[in-house]
């Protein structure tokens, strides 16, 4: 995949930097946003050079050159709107539905990281809406719910 210069600035310009940090080690998300300015909460497509591409294939291209022939793109942070390039990595489609078996054990692929998860686990009605907690989190408030039963995260420790 070769992309103008025009469609790299077009592209890069839909990036938040600032995403969410789910892993120190990685550092922050770059997630996709939409035309609106809105972030998107799941694979992002944006129309390039005359066709539609996932935001996170753009991304590994223009960094990496074309994703080898039979391979994904996978994100090494479990955020599918993330387009950091080194939160990507390429990985076959066994890989990739294993990576995905194992996000959707997680609980809200894999969104939250275990601080997170503890401080939903702790909220209290004083301490505010729930819902606004999902907001900043970025998820919905049915997953903070199942965080809060016991039926997602049960692996992290309070």
């Amino acid at each position: 995949m070769k992309f103008s210069k025009e469609a790299i600035d077009k592209f890069w310009g839909r990036v938040n930097k600032n995403g969410p940090l789910l892993n120190k080690d990685l550092g922050r998300c770059w997630t996709f946003t939409d035309a609106s300015g809105n972030e998107c909460k799941s694979y992002a497509q944006f129309w390039c050079d005359g066709r539609v591409w996932r935001s996170n294939r753009i991304s590994w291209a223009i960094e990496n050159g074309n994703v080898p022939e039979g391979l994904c793109v996978m994100h090494k942070c479990d955020n599918s709107a993330c387009v950091r390039p080194s939160h990507l990595e390429v990985g076959s489609w066994s890989q990739n539905a294993k990576d995905l078996t194992r996000m959707k054990i997680r609980g809200a692929f894999g969104k939250l990281n275990e601080d997170q998860v503890r401080r939903v686990r702790k909220w209290t009605p004083e301490s505010g809406f729930l819902s606004s907690l999902a907001k900043e989190f970025g998820v919905t408030l049915a997953s903070l719910i199942r965080i809060r039963s016991g039926d997602t995260y049960k692996w992290v420790e309070d």
